[in-house]
């Protein structure tokens, strides 16, 4: 495997500190942490009020809290995100459309929903989280 690299305009390229493509280690890795269950086990993000760097950073952790525990990753629905919601074409926005959720990169590693679908699967008076 080699060193990563950025797509950009300049030459950021030492910036990366993964490898592409991964090793045989990596592609293997299986947390020792994810306990088999006969239910699904969640991990429900709702992220930071702040800039988006804060909501990128939280976001990185959650993601491999989630890969290391193996849960299912709850995204938050769309909303204004700080500075980003003066654009009048788009006010609301969900992680996804910054992120390449459904890559093999992330879909090797975690699996994900959105909070409304949690809610249809879950939220019934059947479900792990029943809505009253």
């Amino acid at each position: 495997a080699k060193r990563g690299q950025v797509a950009c305009d300049a030459d950021v390229d030492a910036l990366a500190y993964w490898n592409d493509p991964q090793g045989d280690r990596d592609n293997s890795f299986k947390s020792p942490f994810g306990l088999p269950s006969e239910k699904p086990k969640y991990l429900v993000f709702t992220p930071d009020k702040g800039g988006f760097n804060n909501v990128r950073m939280s976001f990185e952790i959650i993601f491999i809290l989630a890969a290391a525990l193996d849960r299912i990753l709850v995204l938050p629905p769309e909303q204004p995100m700080y500075l980003l919601r003066n654009d009048q074409s788009k006010k609301h926005r969900g992680l996804d459309h910054f992120f390449d959720m459904d890559g093999d990169d992330y879909k090797k590693r975690v699996k994900y929903m959105t909070m409304e679908q949690f809610v249809k699967r879950e939220g019934h008076p059947n479900g792990q989280f029943p809505v009253p």
